[in-house]
């Protein structure tokens, strides 16, 4: 189990971690857009595509998947002696 201090300095690496890549998001050049050959498709059709569906699909099943880690994980760091606070923030974070 961390520490008050070792959790503070955890944070404060992902917190340099996270503007260290801001700062070299800001360094990428921009890209001029090209015009797409064809029509606009509307939001209907793209949705319906068989790639599109298996997409939405995979990551449906991803989310239902690690429900239940998510459940007793956190169930586990309360029983650690985290707060519920700090376990949501470390959940965000993640």
């Amino acid at each position: 189990m961390l520490d008050r201090s070792a959790m503070g300095v955890l944070l404060w690496i992902v917190l340099a971690t996270m503007l260290g890549t801001l700062a070299c998001v800001w360094r990428v050049p921009e890209k001029t857009a090209r015009q797409a050959e064809r029509g606009h498709e509307p939001l209907s059709q793209v949705l319906m595509r068989r790639d599109v569906l298996a997409l939405i699909a995979a990551c449906f099943l991803m989310a239902v998947a690690h429900g239940p880690y998510y459940t007793f994980f956190s169930i586990h760091l309360v029983d650690y002696g985290y707060s519920k606070t700090a376990i949501g923030w470390l959940w965000a974070i993640g």
